[in-house]
């Protein structure tokens, strides 16, 4: 629930809650220290981040006989992959042109 506060002029305001993800101007932060997600995707219990990447990449990763995934040097997505050992599961989404978004699970 929100807060009643008093300001200078007496009145009473309703202060909004705060929310329970602090969403920075980079993004909702990780499991990662310093990656942080464009988005989450919550199943149970569970939430999984969601990168954002491009068409080629997205659909490069695709290939059948492809043994690693591979992502832009520096990227958010490689420093998630680097900083979890490859171990943890996570969502890449494209919007294509348009407008409908294709989201695909990782591990």
């Amino acid at each position: 629930m929100g807060e009643l506060t008093d300001n200078e002029s007496g009145e009473i305001v309703n202060k909004p809650d705060q929310p329970d993800v602090e969403q920075d101007e980079r993004g909702i932060p990780t499991d990662a220290e310093g990656v942080f997600s464009d988005s989450t995707v919550k199943q149970g219990n569970n939430e999984f981040p969601v990168f954002k990447c491009s068409k080629n990449e997205f659909y490069n990763n695709m290939q059948g006989g492809r043994k690693k995934m591979r992502f832009s040097s520096g990227s958010s997505i490689q420093q998630y992959m680097q900083k979890t050992k490859y171990n943890r599961p996570f969502y890449i989404e494209h919007t294509d042109t348009d407008g409908k978004t294709y989201r695909r699970r990782v591990k």
